[in-house]
C-alpha cells in the first residue's frame, strides 16, 4: 500500500467518523510508510517542519496519532519524531543521527548537542571536541560530528572507551591543525581494549617538522574499529599501533594518506597482534637521504592484508623486523607500488621466523630492491616488476608562494595529476585556492605576501 493510498484511506475514516488512534493502531501497524520528510537524517533536534498538510488527515481535532504503530521504511516513526503537537498546525522535530555537530563561527568553536544535552563553545578547538567526545563516550557511545574548517589543536583528542567515532566532511574540508609535539588522535589508554571506534573523513597536519616527536594516529589494544578518508601530514609518525597490553584486531584502514612523515605506519606489540585490512593506503616520506625513515615497519603480529600500498621517498620502503625468532608475520600484500627509496623491502637476518607473500611489486628508482632474502624464510614473489628509473607518480613539497604564483609539482608524465591537496602550512586559516596542470600548481590565496603552502599531486 503506497502513501496515496493510506491517505485516501484516513480521509475516508475521517469522513465516517471512524476515530484516528483506533484506525492506525488496528489497520496499518505493519504499513512501510514511504514519506521522504521524515527520514531522521535530513533535520537535527531543534528544527522543526511545518506538516500541516501531512498530518492533518492523522492529528484533528481530537484526534489521536499513536507513534510507536506509524512505520517509516521499517522503523516506529516515534524513533525519528520527539514531539508531535496535535491539530491543524501540527510540528514534528526530528532527532539527528550525530551526537554533537562541532563547528567554528568568527573564531569560536562550538559543540552543539543534538540529544537535549549540553552546548559547549569556547576559543580551545581542543577543548571543545574532548567535551563533546566525553559526553559520547559516558552514554555508551556517538557520533561527534566536525564541520567544514580549520581547528587548531594545542593538545590531542583521546578516545578511552567503546562505540565513538570522529567524523569530518573530507580531509578536503574538515583540517585539524596540532601544534609542535603534538599527537592528534589517540585511541585507547594502553591497557583495556577499545571496540568499535571510528575516525572518518579528516585532514590531520602537524605544525613542526617530522623530527619533533609527533603522531598522527595513535591506536592502542584497539579491536572492530574502521579508519576512512584520512590525510596524516608532517607527523614523526603517521600511524602508530602499540598493541604490547592487548591485542589489535580485526580493524579495517581505506583510504588513508601518511605524507611528510618519518615512519609511515609503524606497528608493535606482542606476538600474534596487529591484525587487520588495509586497502588503499599511500606513504609518502620526507626523502631517502634521512635516516632510518621507513614506510611500514610491523615489529610484532601477523595476518595483514595490504591491497594497493604505495611508499616513496623513505629509506626503507618494507621493513620486515618483527622481533623475537620463531614469531610468524603472515602479511599478504597485493598490489605494492615503490619509489624512490633507498631499499626496498628488508628482512632481519637475524628473525628467521616469518613468512610474507608479496603479489604485483613494482620498484623505481630504489637502490636496493630486495635487502637480506633467504629463501627459506617463506617469503614469496610473485610478479616483481623492477626498474632503475622512472618518472615520478606522486609528488610532495612545501613551498613559499605568493598568490597566483606557480609551483613545478615534477611529475614529468605529461599529464594532469588526478588528485591535488594544497594547504596553509602556518596555524593562520587564510583563504587558499589552486589550479593544478601536467606541469604545474597554480596557488592562489588572500595572505597578503608570500606564504609557505603544502602540496601535494598524484596522476
Amino acid at each position: 500500500m503506497d502513501r496515496r493510498q493510506v491517505f485516501g484511506w484516513v480521509g475516508i475514516l475521517l469522513c465516517l467518523g471512524v476515530p484516528i488512534a483506533w484506525a492506525l493502531t488496528g489497520s496499518f501497524s505493519n504499513t512501510v510508510w514511504q514519506i521522504p520528510t521524515l527520514k531522521s537524517d535530513h533535520y537535527y533536534v531543534g528544527s522543526t517542519q511545518d506538516v500541516t498538510g501531512l498530518l492533518s488527515g492523522y492529528v484533528s481535532g481530537t484526534g489521536t496519532l499513536t507513534l510507536p504503530h506509524l512505520i517509516v521504511e521499517g522503523v516506529p516513526l516515534s524513533t525519528y519524531i520527539t514531539s508531535v503537537a496535535p491539530g491543524g498546525t501540527s510540528v514534528v522535530t526530528q532527532a539527528s543521527p550525530y551526537t554533537y555537530i562541532v563547528s567554528k563561527i568568527a573564531g569560536t568553536y562550538y559543540a552543539n548537542s543534538t540529544m537535549g544535552g549540553t552546548n559547549y563553545s569556547g576559543v580551545n578547538a581542543t577543548t571543545i571536541i574532548q567535551d563533546a567526545v566525553n559526553v559520547a563516550e559516558a552514554q555508551g557511545g556517538g557520533v561527534v560530528y566536525i564541520k567544514v574548517g580549520h581547528y587548531d589543536l594545542t593538545w590531542g583528542i583521546t578516545i578511552d572507551d567503546d562505540n565513538v567515532i570522529i567524523m569530518g566532511e573530507g580531509y578536503e574540508g574538515t583540517q585539524l591543525h596540532c601544534s609542535a609535539g603534538v599527537t592528534a588522535i589517540t585511541i585507547g589508554n594502553g591497557s583495556d581494549r577499545i571496540y568499535d571506534c571510528s575516525i572518518q573523513g579528516l585532514f590531520i597536519q602537524h605544525a613542526a617538522t617530522y623530527a619533533t616527536a609527533s603522531k598522527g594516529l595513535y591506536l592502542r589494544c584497539h579491536t572492530h574499529c574502521y579508519f576512512r578518508d584520512v590525510a596524516i601530514n608532517g607527523f614523526t609518525y603517521g600511524v602508530q599501533i602499540d598493541s604490547t597490553a592487548n591485542p589489535s584486531t580485526y580493524n579495517t584502514y581505506n583510504n588513508i594518506k601518511c605524507i611528510s612523515v618519518k615512519y609511515g605506519v609503524y606497528q608493535s606489540g606482542a606476538a600474534s597482534d596487529n591484525q587487520g585490512m588495509w586497502s588503499q593506503i599511500n606513504l609518502i616520506g620526507v626523502g631517502k637521504a634521512v635516516a632510518g625513515g621507513i614506510g611500514w615497519i610491523h615489529l610484532a603480529g601477523n595476518t595483514n592484508q595490504w591491497e594497493s600500498l604505495s611508499v616513496e621517498s623513505f629509506e626503507t620502503a618494507i621493513d620486515l623486523d618483527i622481533g623475537p625468532t620463531g614469531w610468524n608475520l603472515n602479511n599478504h600484500f597485493v598490489g605494492l607500488f615503490i619509489e624512490d627509496c633507498t631499499t626496498g623491502i628488508d628482512y632481519n637476518l637475524a628473525r628467521p621466523g616469518a613468512r610474507a607473500q608479496f603479489v604485483g611489486v613494482w620498484m623505481a628508482t630504489t637502490t636496493t630492491p630486495i635487502a637480506n632474502y633467504v629463501s627459506t624464510r617463506g617469503i614469496d614473489f610473485t610478479g616483481l616488476l623492477i626498474t632503475a628509473t622512472g618518472a615520478r607518480a606522486r609528488n610532495m613539497g612545501t613551498t613559499s608562494v605568493a598568490t597566483g604564483a606557480t609551483i613545478a609539482h615534477g611529475l614529468l608524465l605529461g599529464v594532469t595529476p588526478r588528485i591535488c591537496h594544497v594547504t596553509i602550512s602556518g596555524a593562520t586559516p587564510y583563504k587558499i585556492s589552486y589550479t593544478v596542470d601536467a606541469t604545474n600548481i597554480t596557488v592562489y590565496h588572500d595572505a597578503g605576501g608570500a606564504v609557505n603552502v603544502t602540496w601535494y599531486v598524484e596522476i
